[in-house]
């Protein structure tokens, strides 16, 4: 096991996801908030299914969550 992490913050991109894992041959990433509490996990998995479901992450449009009507 490693001793030093590799973590995603709360906001980074799936692209930055996607390389970190490629360049750490890792297949999960923590993520953190702003004091470094784990929020989340990616997985490798996530990233695959983000690529069949929207397109390749490596190119991703991030759109702003659809509004609804009162």
């Amino acid at each position: 096991m490693s001793k030093v992490v590799v973590v995603l913050q709360v906001g980074n991109s799936l692209e930055r996801a996607a390389r970190l894992m490629r360049v750490g041959r890792i297949r999960h990433l923590p993520v953190v908030d702003e004091e470094n509490r784990v929020v989340g996990l990616v997985t490798h998995r996530n990233l695959l299914t983000a690529w069949v479901s929207h397109g390749d992450p490596n190119h991703e449009h991030p759109t702003p969550p659809p509004t609804v009507a009162p």
